[in-house]
């Protein structure tokens, strides 16, 4: 153990080989602003794709998958687990199919916006975020396209997520 200590000690010494150069990359780093980013108050510790099941005793479960089965009523989305200080937090989706759906279904929670081709729609929404966890689901519609799907979350402008996935 002594002898560690020694060379830790040496490694910082001013006249240590490479000091020169360490502090130069640092200071670099510093006036390229690496040094005064402020720490993200929203961090995303996790961030899942996969279906949302409802078991015979009425609990809701979450199973990860890439594949989605082609089922009216099958129930898929994500789930981030965030660490933060907010009480409310602001998500944006953007959900993108291989070709237009029948429909999107009646259901307006948040804004949304089709884009002109009909293949996407952005949902943006604010949501407590006391639990540490947001998520969103949506469901299987008839007429919806089997293929390869993609979803992109951006979470406060700032860190986002995209899951790729198969509807079949």
């Amino acid at each position: 153990m002594t002898r560690s200590m020694r060379h830790g000690a040496h490694a910082l010494s001013m006249n240590a080989p490479g000091f020169l150069a360490r502090s130069m990359i640092v200071a670099i780093a510093c006036m390229a602003g690496a040094c005064n980013r402020p720490t993200p108050d929203v961090v995303m510790t996790q961030a899942t794709f996969g279906l949302y099941r409802t078991e015979q005793a009425g609990q809701a479960m979450f199973e990860p998958t890439r594949v989605v089965p082609l089922t009216a009523g099958q129930q898929y989305g994500w789930l981030i687990r965030l660490r933060t200080d907010r009480p409310r937090i602001r998500w944006r989706e953007e959900l993108t199919l291989p070709s237009p759906p029948r429909t999107w279904g009646k259901e307006k929670i948040g804004t949304r916006v089709l884009a002109a081709n009909n293949r996407s729609i952005v949902t943006e929404r604010e949501v407590r975020a006391d639990s540490g966890y947001i998520f969103n689901a949506w469901k299987v519609e008839p007429g919806d396209p089997s293929g390869h799907y993609a979803i992109t979350i951006s979470i406060e402008d700032g860190p986002s997520r995209k899951f790729a996935f198969e509807l079949k």
